[in-house]
């Protein structure tokens, strides 16, 4: 079976889902008729890490606004696309992001888009062309003299370049990815699209100026397969641009398979997409809390039990969702609060047209709670702590929130639950990998922590060592992908610059896995450069010592290997806290 993420943010796009509607224009010309209908949006901008993005300029339709201090922006009755509305968002530094949110008349829809970092640029000259290297094995090839300004004159000096890879593999691409995995083909036929690969790059001159390429022009992107998906990746895949007016993929060309990468020959700088298409019918179906009142702005999460295909968007204001899912696949339907209790959960179709589920009543009902967590950082010698970060777990979630100062920290926290959960909240000193002890908070009112010490061994952590030097990563978590005929197992070690993964797919317990393994280190930009990236069995060895029901214990050994193929050593253990 194949492993593919197929994500969706709930919309409609050429469906229609509602009747009576108040149409307010309706303009014609060669191309489909564009629909707008007056509604309200409003939503929250983050970066990887979670934290709000202030001063982000967010664009719906014609309407243009910006964030304030918590990330936070409103639109309210005004004209947009019926259906289907992106919500563009630009901010220096990050590439351009973006989501698609639903919209009918009179709706107030919400939206959360997390921008992702550019990090620092690489530069060359771009009358010599360059190939080019990023974490996760992205590769950029910009051949001689074939960069030009916008105005079309010929550009020879040092030029920026700026990558990311996203790997399709990730629970994060959803939030990380432009749009939706919604497309048109080349005969304006709507699809959805199983991922095997994205990439975001950006040509700039040092002084912030759009490079673009000659006309007939192109840049060679080598896009890496996950070792996961490496068995079942097509030799030729069709290759997709995301067009920001189009609001869509679209088809672009093809990308071939080489080793364990795609090749992909591109015209211009944006996000590029390794994906198969699908047939698309439109989900959807209204959800109300035990109250009887709307489950508003509730996470719905629908699967395709056939390939692990997966969908997740939120509920408008009226507790309201509809999305695109394949036609013909057998589905499971889950809705979550913010902490991730289960609200409700069924297994759906398959369903060969548009269907609307109704209306669908929970048993429970959502509050909404705000807090600020202040406090400060030291390390065992008193001094506050420089290169750190505070944790705040709850049920099925970590946060993970930077010093915003040497020793210093306070941010927001927002949550939408059945109740307020136990929050556990954990100082770390990532330089001398230490930890403070855990403070238990189950208060719904702000939270001073005064000064916490950073002096323990982490409880759980994944240590790896490479080339002499160890790299350490905490707190941890565990989850199993919802697969129907494996058992697949993902151990995680996190920081505020990086994620350490370890996967098992075929899970039994405590033994020996040479087969079915992978191992995955993923830089953040602002991340120390690891010297290894991936590795899949029979090149690693992973061995589980221990699973108490709390954690899984165990090592780690074998060879991985860098941007450029360069095999290194490898060795560690990991103590994973395993939670349900």
């Amino acid at each position: 079976m194949q492993k593919i993420c197929l994500l969706s943010v709930m919309i409609l796009l050429l469906f229609s889902c509602r009747k009576g509607e108040l149409i307010n224009k309706v303009t014609i010309d060669e191309d489909p008729p564009l629909v707008l209908v007056a509604g309200s949006f409003k939503g929250k901008i983050v970066d990887e890490n979670g934290e709000p993005v202030p001063g982000a300029r967010v664009r719906v339709f014609n309407e243009t606004t910006m964030t304030n201090q918590k990330g936070l922006f409103e639109f309210k009755n005004i004209e947009a696309p019926k259906d289907a509305a992106l919500v563009k968002v630009e901010k220096d530094g990050y590439f351009t992001g973006s989501a698609m949110s639903g919209n009918s008349a009179g709706g107030q829809n919400y939206v959360r888009v997390t921008l992702m970092k550019k990090g620092a640029a690489q530069m060359i000259n771009a009358g010599a062309g360059a190939t080019l290297n990023w974490p996760g094995g992205l590769t950029v090839r910009i051949q001689p003299n074939t960069l030009q300004r916008a105005d079309g004159s010929l550009y020879n000096g040092p030029a920026e370049v700026y990558a990311r890879w996203l790997d399709p593999t990730s629970p994060e691409l959803g939030a990380l990815m432009p749009g939706a995995l919604m497309a048109r083909d080349d005969d304006g036929r709507e699809r959805v699209l199983a991922t095997y690969g994205m990439a975001a790059f950006e040509l700039k001159t040092p002084a912030g100026e759009d490079l673009v390429l000659k006309s007939g022009q192109f840049v060679e992107i080598e896009i890496p397969i996950p070792a996961e998906l490496a068995g079942t990746a097509p030799t030729e895949i069709p290759l997709w641009y995301f067009d920001l007016e189009e609001e869509r993929w679209l088809l672009e060309g093809t990308c071939k398979k080489t080793g364990m990468a795609y090749i992909c020959k591109v015209g211009k700088g944006g996000y590029w997409n390794c994906d198969i298409p699908l047939e698309p019918i439109c989900l959807s179906g209204t959800f109300f809390q035990s109250d009887s009142t709307p489950a508003l702005y509730t996470k719905v999460i629908v699967e395709d039990l056939t390939d692990n295909f997966i969908y997740w968007g939120y509920t408008d204001l009226n507790g309201f969702f509809c999305g695109a899912v394949p036609k013909g696949a057998p589905l499971k339907i889950t809705v979550k609060d913010l902490c991730d209790n289960i609200l409700y959960e069924a297994n759906i179709g398959p369903y060969s047209m548009d269907t609307d589920l109704g209306d669908i009543y929970l048993t429970q009902t959502l509050q909404q709670y705000f807090i600020h967590i202040a406090g400060q950082l030291n390390d065992c010698a008193g001094v506050p702590v420089t290169g750190g970060q505070i944790a705040v777990q709850y049920p099925g979630k970590i946060r993970l929130f930077p010093l915003s100062s040497p020793g210093v920290f306070g941010f927001d926290l927002a949550l939408n639950c059945i109740e307020f959960p136990e929050l556990q909240i954990t100082g770390y000193d990532l330089t001398a990998f230490k930890a403070t002890p855990v403070q238990f908070y189950s208060d719904a009112s702000d939270v001073d922590l005064g000064v916490l010490t950073a002096c323990e061994d982490p409880g759980d952590y994944i240590h790896l060592s490479s080339d002499g030097i160890t790299y350490n990563a905490a707190p941890t978590r565990f989850y199993l992908k919802n697969n129907v005929t494996t058992h697949w197992m993902v151990l995680e070690g996190i920081t505020t610059g990086g994620t350490f993964s370890i996967e098992l797919r075929q899970y039994a317990g405590v033994g020996l896995y040479n087969t079915n393994a992978f191992f995955h280190l993923t830089d953040k930009p602002d991340a120390p450069q690891y010297p290894v990236l991936d590795a899949a069995s029979p090149d690693i060895i992973v061995t589980v010592t221990a699973d108490d029901g709390q954690f899984i214990s165990g090592s780690i050994t074998g060879t991985a290997y860098d941007n450029f193929s360069t095999p290194h050593a490898i060795s560690g253990d990991f103590k994973v806290k395993k939670e349900f």
